[in-house]
């Protein structure tokens, strides 16, 4: 483990890779499982982080650096439609119109998406407008964290080749 505090450390893991999950967490720190959720717990209770469910995982943010936006941007950029839906937004300048009604699960992350104040949806027929809510402000958070989120892509593709 790094110098510092076991949280000085934790919490600098976590700024820079805003929605690990607790097994990343503890393989990046190095920390023993009963530490980690104890520095997990103390540093909630605190509210220096602050965690969000995705399915079965918990997936922890600092609440310190960024704001509510940039927390659930990052959230939202662990999931592969989101990403991809989000990606499209963007090179379509914030506004695209999909050809089909969203199933349970799609219409279940933009609704997701539109709550965390990321977009706006409608449905009329079969077809579904989306209008990012504020595209400049998304986009530079983009650009500016885009290195963070090819890391973390790149991590999770490393990860999943040593679980073989």
């Amino acid at each position: 483990m790094e110098k510092g505090s076991s949280r000085e450390v934790l919490l600098a893991v976590i700024e820079s890779n805003p929605g690990l999950h607790f097994r990343e967490l503890q393989r990046r720190t190095g920390l023993a499982v009963g530490q980690l959720e104890y520095h997990l717990y103390q540093m909630e209770k605190d509210r220096t982080i602050v965690s969000r469910r995705d399915g079965r995982l918990l997936r922890y943010f600092s609440n310190i650096s960024g704001n509510a936006l940039e927390r659930n941007l990052s959230y939202h950029l662990r999931s592969k439609f989101s990403r991809d839906l989000l990606v499209e937004l963007l090179r379509n300048k914030g506004n695209l119109t999909l050809s089909w009604k969203p199933a349970d699960r799609k219409r279940e992350a933009l609704e997701t998406m539109a709550e965390d104040s990321i977009l706006s949806f409608t449905v009329s027929g079969n077809r579904t407008k989306v209008e990012l809510v504020d595209y400049d402000t998304i986009r530079n958070f983009l650009i500016r964290n885009r290195e963070k989120f090819l890391d973390s892509l790149a991590s999770s593709l490393i990860n999943l080749f040593d679980q073989s």
